[in-house]
């Protein structure tokens, strides 16, 4: 009789423990979940995907709205897998890094369940449960990055937000960037095209190449190469070129080479290939470090067509233009 006493205590003794214990982390979650000495570092910044569906655009997952609404992004084909959803976070044009605490999913259903969160190339974790609640928060432990990807694998993707949480006492300086390409002269080796070079940097990141707002250089130029003269054709030294490919081909970027030329017979410096992987979005951020020119170019190759919806060139700072 007195041991099965003390087996009663002990069970009572321990249902107070994990009822203590679980009062304890639901308080320290909510208090995680305010974010009150934290920043959403999502909103201002670039949202693409590997497929879009009827009225679905990625912005609709950073644009501040949390409800389950009709304005959430979702992927082209709801049984479709290897979907991702990727936030170019602001100033990460010009090599600024974020140390990440956490990632808060807004979701639309349960296409959320096993959805993978990643800053740069570290995985923060995994949506895990029946995927019917509506909020997720993902803890990345501070780890640094530019670019916050979601992966789903298992199926179609909908989400109605992504919010990005960085404490305000490790919030990085963002510096000033410009997009130096928008404007300038751009050529291509395929005169013949009626979507022609300055489709690339009229400043129209539609990247439906339906659209015809990009420009496209066939299959039948053996070599293919597209270039623009920045603005006012002075020297700059460049951070990074981004390349906004065609949603619908989003292939015809894949070994796609980006150079900074100085002068028009100058030497050249090599700033990277653009590798096309299944289910990312078609846009590409390849960093130059700095390299000074006046001009970018990219080469396709000849075995298939090249289409560039937008080039965008940043540098540190604003451009004056003398009047």
């Amino acid at each position: 009789m007195f041991e099965h006493t003390g087996f009663i205590f002990r069970c009572h003794t321990m249902k107070m423990i994990l009822a203590v214990t679980f009062l304890l982390l639901s308080m320290m979650v909510m208090a995680d979940d305010s974010h009150g000495d934290c920043t959403n570092v999502a909103e201002g910044s670039l949202a693409a995907a590997g497929s879009v569906g009827l009225k679905g655009k990625p912005a609709y997952a950073i644009d501040g709205k949390t409800e389950n609404s009709a304005k959430c992004y979702n992927s082209a084909v709801p049984n479709r897998g290897n979907n991702r959803l990727k936030i170019f976070l602001r100033g990460s044009e010009v090599g600024v890094k974020y140390p990440v605490k956490s990632v808060t999913l807004f979701a639309y259903d349960t296409t959320i369940r096993f959805a993978k969160v990643f800053v740069d190339g570290y995985m923060c974790g995994q949506v895990q449960g029946t995927g019917k609640e509506q909020k997720y928060e993902i803890p990345c432990n501070n780890v640094e990055g530019g670019v916050v990807t979601v992966e789903q694998v298992h199926s179609g993707l909908r989400l109605c937000e992504v919010q990005v949480w960085v404490s305000n006492d490790l919030l990085p300086d963002v510096p000033v960037f410009t997009n130096i390409a928008v404007g300038g002269t751009a050529t291509q080796s395929d005169t013949n095209s009626k979507y022609g070079p300055e489709l690339a940097v009229d400043g129209n990141m539609n990247k439906w190449h339906s659209g015809g707002v990009c420009s496209t250089i066939k299959s039948s130029t053996n070599f293919k190469w597209w270039k623009v003269e920045l603005n006012g054709g002075e020297e700059k030294p460049i951070s990074s070129v981004v390349i906004h490919g065609s949603m619908e081909l989003p292939n015809y970027t894949n070994s796609v080479r980006i150079f900074v030329r100085s002068g028009a017979a100058g030497p050249a410096h090599f700033c990277g290939v653009i590798e096309f992987h299944p289910g990312n979005p078609p846009v590409y951020m390849v960093e130059c470090n700095g390299a000074v020119g006046d001009r970018i170019e990219v080469e396709g190759r000849p075995e298939r067509p090249l289409i560039l919806c937008e080039v965008a060139v940043y540098i540190e700072g604003p451009v004056c233009v003398s009047s």
